[in-house]
């Protein structure tokens, strides 16, 4: 057996039907992690000392190699 690791960023409010659709598709699984943010080479816009970055969930989903397509 050969396995893919997909990862993918959403925002928070979008990572419920994500997790449905991705179980639908063959997924049988993932790990969601909460709050992630990343950097970029452009430093984060700032108002008045608060950042404006918005923060997601991480999910990963360790799929079969033939599943991965339908999966993503």
């Amino acid at each position: 057996m050969h396995f893919k690791l997909l990862i993918a960023l959403v925002e928070d409010h979008k990572t419920d039907p994500i997790l449905i659709a991705a179980r639908e598709a063959g997924a049988t699984g993932a790990t969601v992690l909460s709050q992630a943010r990343g950097e970029g080479l452009e430093t984060a816009k700032t108002f008045l000392g608060l950042s404006l970055v918005t923060q997601r969930d991480m999910l990963l989903f360790l799929v079969e190699e033939q599943d991965r397509k339908s999966v993503v």
